[in-house]
């Protein structure tokens, strides 16, 4: 599964990070868990960030930051 979680619609949308689109990240994941969904996550390619390198290490580090702790969640959540 790639997350992407981007603002507004078509035609006018832009990019967000995981944390900050439309969507409900926490819904997505716990969803995955119910279908079984044992396979991959990652996040799209990240929004940019001051200061950040041109492959966007800490844009990338937030966003596995934020994969993680939704795992996490969905995981406390069941047992």
């Amino acid at each position: 599964v790639h997350l992407r979680n981007p603002r507004g619609t078509m035609p006018s949308f832009r990019d967000a990070f995981l944390d900050e689109g439309d969507v409900d990240m926490l819904n997505v994941v716990r969803n995955l868990q119910s279908v079984g969904f044992a396979g991959p996550i990652r996040a799209a390619q990240p929004s940019e960030m001051v200061g950040d390198t041109a492959w966007g290490h800490k844009a990338r580090a937030l966003d596995v930051g934020y994969i993680r702790a939704l795992l996490e969640r969905v995981e406390r959540d069941v047992l």
